[in-house]
């Protein structure tokens, strides 16, 4: 624990009653309909990493690490976005809306066929509301609290994968019960995919610190990582498709 940590109010923030409270409130703050898009998200992102910077003190409570290789980082963001554009539209939300009976309800969203500004603002408004706002809340803080409640073994990562991905569903109820299985399912896939990669990103930077270069190249090439995003390499770590389902969170 470093020097800032020690200090009585950090100590404080950081207790798991502090944390879960401090979760309740962005939150609510985050699905409450108290500001209209775009703003309340980055604002309530804002919030929670001012709280966390400034009275927690940790990096940790926002998924912050220290980047090993920026080339590595970009192609899990890369690798991540293609992933959940090729499983979850094509594939699962057809599967969702046939079990369901039923399909997302966007109308919140407005009348956006065949007008072109309007869709093109919403785009707009939807980078700065959920790719920027809500990645910060969700992915950042939320999974950052879980994992510094749960802890970072592999029980109790899944249970913050899957708490978050319930929770990063049930804020989009607003879109019915397929919108927020959908939803559900592309946090948990981010979820899951954050997890290994900081995971990975942690070890690499081990073995980069430790002067193994030849190791840490190796390793990044024949990560999980490696062989799905990069497209290359032996899946060294995962020998069948169980044995990889269990390594994302092992």
């Amino acid at each position: 624990m470093n020097a800032d940590s020690d200090r009585p109010t950090a100590r404080v923030a950081t207790r798991p009653w502090a944390r879960l409270l401090l979760l309740a409130v962005i939150l609510l703050l985050s699905i409450w309909a108290w500001m209209p898009l775009p703003w309340r998200q980055p604002l309530v992102a804002l919030l929670a990493v001012l709280w966390v910077v400034g009275v927690q003190r940790e990096g940790r409570g926002m998924g912050w690490v220290r980047v090993a290789d920026w080339r590595a980082t970009m192609a899990w963001a890369l690798g991540t976005a293609v992933l959940s554009c090729a499983v979850l539209t094509p594939l699962l939300e057809p599967l969702v809306d046939r079990l369901t009976g039923t399909t997302a309800d966007y109308g919140s969203y407005g009348a956006l066929e065949g007008n072109v500004p309007a869709a093109l603002r919403l785009l707009t408004y939807a980078w700065i509301s959920a790719a920027i706002g809500e990645e910060i809340i969700f992915r950042g803080l939320l999974l950052g609290q879980l994992l510094a409640l749960f802890g970072s073994r592999p029980p109790a990562a899944a249970a913050a994968i899957l708490l978050g991905a319930v929770l990063f569903g049930l804020a989009h109820a607003s879109q019915g019960l397929p919108g927020a299985l959908l939803t559900g399912a592309a946090g948990l896939l981010l979820f899951v995919f954050l997890v290994q990669f900081l995971r990975e990103l942690r070890t690499f930077g081990h073995l980069k610190r430790d002067g193994k270069q030849r190791e840490a190249s190796d390793f990044l090439f024949f990560s999980f990582g490696g062989a799905v995003i990069f497209g290359h390499g032996d899946m060294k770590h995962v020998g069948s498709k169980v044995a990889m389902l269990v390594t994302l969170l092992a």
